[in-house]
C-alpha cells in the first residue's frame, strides 16, 4: 500500500546497523491533524538512509511510503501485532508539487495503457476449464 505524508520533521535519528546486510534510519514527523498534531514515526531502510542525509529538524518534507504490517509471537505465547511505515521517497516542500503530479500523470497513462490493452485482448476464447489450467500452471506464491 503506498501513501502520502507531509509533514515537519520532528526527529531525526541516526543509522542503526542491525546486522550486514540491513541498515535502518528512524525519524519522526510533526502531521497536522486538526487541533492536535500528530508525531508519526517513519523508518527508511539500507540505500534509502540517504534519503534523509540533506534534510534537517523543521524541515518541512513529503514522504511517500509503504504501510507493513506483521505478527510476532512473544516467548510467551501471546501474539502481538506491528506496523511500519517503511519511506522510499522523500521531497522537499518546494518539490513535492512538481515531481508527484509528474508522477501521478505518469501512473495514469500507465492504468490507461493497461485498460485499452486489456479491451483490446480478446478474452471470449477463454472458457471457465482453460481458466483454471492457466492458474494451475501459475507458479506464484498466492
Amino acid at each position: 500500500m503506498i501513501y502520502n505524508a507531509t509533514g515537519k520533521i520532528y526527529k531525526l535519528f541516526d543509522a542503526q546497523r542491525i546486522n550486514d546486510k540491513l541498515t535502518k534510519r528512524e525519524f519522526v514527523l510533526e502531521i497536522q491533524d486538526g487541533q492536535f498534531p500528530q508525531l508519526v514515526k517513519f523508518e527508511t531502510m539500507n540505500d534509502k538512509c540517504e534519503l534523509l542525509d540533506r534534510f534537517n529538524v523543521g524541515d518541512t518534507v513529503t514522504v511517500r511510503f509503504n504501510l507493513r504490517g506483521r505478527e510476532w509471537t512473544n516467548p510467551k505465547g501471546e501474539t502481538l501485532y506491528f506496523n511500519t511505515l517503511s519511506v522510499y521517497e522523500v521531497y522537499a516542500s518546494d518539490e513535492v508539487r512538481e515531481t508527484l503530479s509528474a508522477k501521478t500523470r505518469f501512473e495514469a497513462r500507465d492504468v490507461d495503457k493497461a485498460y485499452a490493452q486489456e479491451k483490446k485482448s480478446d478474452t471470449s476464447s477463454y472458457s471457465p476449464s482453460k481458466v483454471d489450467e492457466l492458474e494451475e500452471s501459475d507458479d506464484l506464491p498466492f
